[in-house]
């Protein structure tokens, strides 16, 4: 019997190659990929929709469950989260040295996300302290420096010629799709934070 060339997407029915973890065209899990997870991953978890209830308009609330794609909101909450903590560093550095507070601010920054989701791990602060991260659409898995980079340049892209209501109407597609200008650009999925394997080390019993 020959392998299945394409998938499709039980939210959106978008082919997609059957080794992909997640859509490309709404975000939504390939639940009918039933290759075996990471060792450090939990494994992802089925679809919150049926492909009939998308289909119908019935608002369904969807349950937060690791390794979903991620709720808009919360992806701006990150956002903001970050952009923050960049600021109140930046300040504190300016405060002694206005030249090396701006190098933190424009130069810092960028490189902190950058490691952050490309190094890392799978997110920054901001994503962390909301419960998400940006993993490989195709595997699940991290993504390297250079699409997260990519990542960057494209969401600044968005928002700098058209301000932040360019950003929100692209990550805002609650119905149609949960993927932004820059996670097609890179081929990665912002989704809820799937824990990591415990690997308890031995405890010595104390002195």
């Amino acid at each position: 019997m020959t392998e299945p060339t394409a998938t499709l997407c039980p939210r959106c029915a978008v082919p997609a190659p059957p080794t992909n973890k997640f859509c490309m065209a709404c975000g939504s899990v390939m639940a009918q990929v039933a290759a075996p997870p990471a060792m450090h991953r939990a494994p992802l978890a089925p679809p919150p929709l049926s492909v009939a209830a998308f289909a119908s308009g019935i608002d369904v609330v969807e349950p937060v469950t690791p390794g979903q794609p991620a709720e808009p909101v919360k992806r701006v909450l990150s956002w903001a989260i970050d952009i923050v903590i960049v600021l109140i560093v930046s300040t504190l550095i300016g405060s002694v040295s206005g030249a090396v507070g701006a190098i933190a601010l424009f130069v810092g920054g960028p490189l902190y996300y950058v490691a952050a989701v490309g190094h890392f791990g799978t997110g920054t602060a901001g994503h962390r302290l909301v419960g998400l991260e940006v993993v490989d659409a195709r595997s699940g898995d991290e993504i390297d420096l250079t699409r997260a980079a990519m990542r960057l340049a494209v969401a600044a892209l968005t928002v700098v010629p058209w301000g932040v209501a360019a950003l929100l109407s692209t990550i805002g597609m609650f119905r149609g799709g949960r993927l932004a200008w820059h996670d097609h650009a890179s081929q990665a999925v912002v989704a809820t934070r799937r824990p990591a394997a415990s690997f308890a080390p031995p405890v010595s019993p104390p002195a």
